[in-house]
């Protein structure tokens, strides 16, 4: 490449120089040419072609991107052993723990507990041990938090049975291998997330306030996952039909112009529940919604600040909406089954996804605590600017990652640089690391050295005439 150039600049030079008949020895002229030439290729190749890259960090002109299948795997490994090795004798875990003081905070969050008890039966598929866990979890669930009356069951707690906890509770007893064993409570559950739906496909808040005016919205996905799956199991058509309802609901009322209402959070739900009906219906509309909802997801993705890389917001700004990593986890799984459906479809840019996905999962690892301690090591911090641990920030990311190894298997080979300025990630594999932006870039600045070069060598024709 340097040779070409050599090679265009110098005839360049040698045209113009005879048009003006300056020339009385073309080959010192020549000489003198090459010799500028050669100084001028080297130091601009040099500083535009990115030859160093240790230049490039220095300056925080790009970020080196390195994931793998093998790394991701080792960091979800990392936050399984974090998760299994804080949960008490019930298989509950405390909720929010701050290292830099060696304590835990007393309040709790139901909702996410119960998350974990999702994950926990999962995982219980897999492995013997956790599977120990997950019935002695499962147990502590009925005799502490559940109650029938009335021939409905549902889960109490702080005096409230909302929505999204009833539903989570649906779902962690549908993933246990042992099914079977629950169908009473399976059952009653999912009559109880049946009858907090109004006629319009909208939730109620609170199955003991039994108040069609008060929503659940943020945990609406949560139930409608929990029909779905319900159909899956059973293959009652009732609860697809009721989980359509809701999710047609949803769209008009919330997806269809989630920038105005700002729930980022619904999106990743969502996207699982729509992708989920989408193999079962084949509605177009859905395909549509997933789109408009997760470009808006990667429209609110940090791609300057080399802090934060991959985050995710709730507006352009986290100053109004805050967001943390059990947001950026869950926003990460829902990418990873957004790129997964999409994959082959040649109507999207896969690769604005892939991108997405690729900086919210590196995002997530250096938000991993590795090698402090045997208490913390696997756990993600709270975020980039707070050290807190919470459960579920720690057990959204092991959703992103079993959700990501599993679309990638073991193809997943991800060795980037990132050019925040330029938004833009180059596979250090190709043969040149400079994509069409850069090159046009490297252009702009060689024609203006072109240019310079030759008002210079015309300069000293001139004075060498004179």
């Amino acid at each position: 490449m340097l040779l070409l150039a050599f090679e265009y600049y110098n005839l360049r030079c040698h045209i113009i120089i005879k048009k003006r008949y300056f020339i009385h020895s073309k080959e010192n002229v020549n000489k003198i040419i090459k010799i500028l030439l050669i100084i001028i290729l080297i130091i601009s190749s040099y500083n535009l072609a990115g030859c160093t890259e240790n230049g490039y960090q220095k300056n925080d002109e790009y970020k080196y991107i390195s994931l793998s299948f093998e790394s991701v795997n080792n960091s979800l490994n990392l936050a399984i052993n974090w998760v299994i090795s804080n949960l008490n004798e019930n298989g509950f875990s405390n909720y929010i723990y701050d290292y830099n003081k060696d304590e835990y905070f007393d309040e709790n969050n139901i909702y996410h507990q119960l998350k974990i008890s999702r994950l926990i039966a999962e995982l219980s598929h897999y492995n013997t041990s956790i599977k120990e866990i997950h019935k002695t979890n499962l147990k502590y669930i009925i005799d502490n938090f559940y109650i029938e009356k009335n021939g409905q069951g549902y889960i109490v707690f702080e005096n409230k049975s909302e929505l999204g906890v009833n539903a989570i509770t649906l779902r962690t007893f549908l993933s246990s291998p042992f099914f079977n064993d629950y169908e009473k409570y399976i059952n009653k559950l999912a009559e109880t997330v049946l009858s907090m739906q109004n006629d319009n496909g909208s939730f109620q808040h609170d199955f003991l306030l039994n108040d069609s005016n008060k929503l659940n919205i943020i945990n609406s996905d949560e139930a409608i996952l929990s029909l779905i799956e319900m159909y899956i199991s059973t293959d009652n058509k009732t609860y697809l039909t009721h989980s359509i309802l809701s999710q047609n609901y949803f769209i008009k009322n919330y997806l269809n112009n989630i920038n105005e209402q700002n729930y980022l959070i619904l999106i990743p739900g969502h996207t699982k529940s729509l992708i989920k009906l989408y193999r079962l219906n084949n509605e177009d509309l859905y395909l549509s919604i997933l789109k408009l909802i997760n470009n808006n997801i990667l429209e609110n993705q940090e791609t300057e600040n080399i802090s934060t890389i991959g985050h995710f917001f709730n507006l352009k700004s986290d100053e109004k909406n805050y967001s943390n990593s059990s947001i950026d986890g869950y926003i990460a799984e829902g990418l990873a089954y957004v790129y997964e459906l999409f994959e082959d479809n040649s109507s999207v840019n896969i690769s604005n996804y892939k991108i997405g996905l690729i900086l919210g999962i590196y995002n997530l690892i250096n938000l991993q605590y590795n090698g402090i301690n045997e208490k913390i090591n696997g756990a993600i911090k709270f975020s980039n600017k707070n050290d807190l641990i919470r459960i579920d920030s720690t057990q959204n990311t092991i959703d992103a990652f079993l959700k990501i190894l599993d679309v990638f298997k073991n193809n997943g080979d991800w060795n980037y640089s990132y050019y925040p300025e330029l938004n833009l990630l180059v596979n250090n594999v190709q043969k040149s690391r400079l994509s069409n932006d850069e090159v046009w870039y490297a252009l702009f600045y060689g024609t203006i050295i072109s240019i310079a070069l030759i008002f210079l060598v015309y300069a000293l024709i001139r004075k060498r005439k004179l």
